[in-house]
């Protein structure tokens, strides 16, 4: 998993980039497993951006999604945690 830590909300060119990254990485490797590239930003992203990283196949994590699987681990609500974590990466 490809994985670009950011403190910012990430332009929708940086999702663009990220995803013809791994893209050229796939076709120059000729890589039989999946790359799965991932944004973690601890801003609060939107709608809108996090649809745009879905669509080119980027996971978009946010400060909100961060905070919600925090709080469900401290609360020890694992199945739940693993739930957000699957719902967050449905796009792969």
């Amino acid at each position: 998993m490809g994985t670009t830590f950011t403190i910012s909300v990430p332009k929708i060119d940086k999702i663009t980039k990220i995803h013809n990254t791994v893209e050229d990485i796939k076709q120059k490797t000729n890589c039989n497993f999946n790359i799965v590239p991932v944004i973690v930003s601890s801003e609060d992203c939107s709608v809108l951006l996090k649809h745009t990283a879905k669509d080119s196949h980027v996971i978009l994590i946010d400060k909100n999604d961060i905070e919600n699987l925090y709080n469900l681990l401290l609360n020890e609500l694992r199945t739940e945690a693993t739930q957000q974590l699957m719902d967050l990466t449905e796009s792969y």
